[in-house]
């Protein structure tokens, strides 16, 4: 830290000049300097060195850097302020990192603790603890955990000028990714079964004496399920769509699409295939309503869960998400290229689109051709 310069004055004689730099994180956060000339002292060399062995360990006790203003803040100040300044720029923040971030500010073992003051020790713990017991969440849960927390202390390094090291951050992702307790997902490749999307148009059609409601539900979850499934949209992008966007060569912009950076303002122009687009039209255009699917995503979700569980269809870990996968997939077994699919899902390139092809016979078919279901619906 400190560094210690002689210099000769005019009248011969000999000064030394202190000087100590503090540097975290690659920024400098204290500076000062103090010149011993033989006028005040006998042996200023010896002085000179004292003073910087002295001055050192006194900085490093104290740390006055950290009495700047946000050097007191703790963990749950930093998320939630982080989460307010995300919302009010122009890029926003996804529904999901948001959540992953308020959820950290409300954990007890986080509470009152200095952002500048948490260290590996702490980290391990809380992310030990998120994955431990029946209760506890998976790895990829508990990594997306600590990325979202890297990506605060980064934010708070440099927009708030705290100094902070994020090595330990890195280090703890390294040996606990090393014991499983954080890791990558598993990539899915769940796909329904014909007789599985049976039971499921069963219950969703099952007569009012066994609690159905037939085609008078006011949420047609039989054709939104469907519109996912041929579509390969996403429940979120699904229920944005909008009547005003949609062309009459079956393309459609789908607003704010998912994206690994930009979560706001992702628009993008998607084509919808014959099946979808079938589902479209029987969807009816209520005067003041621009959305073509006017359905809370949550609410949707929810009968899909109920549907799956219930005796009449009796579905095993299959998830919503898992008809993207099957749309995806359909369409490469159907012939189209990799152009046409992307078209269609949306996807930028073949790393991320593989990722939902999943083929169960080499060569060209159709799976749903013949499905009874289809012509019930009115769906070609």
């Amino acid at each position: 830290m400190a560094n210690i310069r002689k210099r000769k004055n005019k009248d011969g004689s000999i000064a030394y000049t202190v000087q100590i730099r503090i540097k975290r994180s690659g920024q400098m956060v204290h500076q000062e300097s103090r010149t011993f000339s033989p006028t005040k002292y006998d042996n200023p060399a010896r002085a000179s060195a004292l003073w910087a062995k002295q001055r050192e360990v006194e900085l490093e006790r104290t740390e006055p850097w950290l009495q700047a203003e946000g050097a007191g803040m703790t963990l749950p100040e930093a998320f939630r302020r982080y989460v307010a300044e995300l919302e009010a720029s122009p890029a926003g923040i996804g529904k999901t990192k948001k959540s992953a971030l308020l959820g950290m500010a409300g954990e007890p073992m986080l509470q009152d603790v200095a952002v500048t003051k948490a260290d590996s020790a702490l980290l391990t713990d809380y992310l030990r603890y998120r994955t431990s017991g029946d209760q506890g969440v998976a790895p990829a849960t508990a990594l997306q955990d600590l990325i979202y927390y890297r990506l605060m202390l980064d934010y708070a390094r440099v927009a708030w000028g705290l100094p902070l090291e994020l090595q330990y951050v890195d280090d703890v992702r390294k040996v606990l990714g090393r014991m499983g307790v954080v890791g990558k997902s598993e990539a899915r490749d769940r796909r329904p079964q014909l007789d599985e999307l049976d039971r499921l148009m069963q219950y969703f059609h099952r007569p009012r004496a066994q609690g159905g409601h037939r085609f008078k539900m006011e949420m047609p979850a039989h054709l939104l399920v469907l519109f996912l499934l041929f579509s390969t949209r996403r429940l979120s992008e699904m229920t944005r769509l909008e009547w005003a966007d949609l062309d009459d060569d079956q393309n459609i912009l789908v607003r704010d699409m998912k994206h690994p950076r930009a979560k706001m303002g992702n628009h993008k122009r998607v084509h919808i295939p014959d099946r979808a687009m079938a589902i479209i039209k029987q969807m009816p255009k209520v005067k003041g309503e621009p959305l073509i699917f006017p359905f809370k995503p949550r609410s949707v979700a929810r009968n899909f869960e109920r549907a799956c569980e219930h005796r009449i269809s009796s579905i095993e870990d299959l998830r919503l998400h898992d008809l993207r996968h099957e749309g995806v997939s359909h369409l490469f077994e159907l012939g189209w290229d990799i152009p046409r699919v992307a078209l269609v899902s949306g996807h930028s390139n073949w790393d991320s689109l593989k990722r939902y092809t999943h083929l169960h016979k080499p060569e060209p078919h159709d799976k749903y051709a013949g499905w009874g279901w289809l012509e019930k619906l009115g769906i070609k």
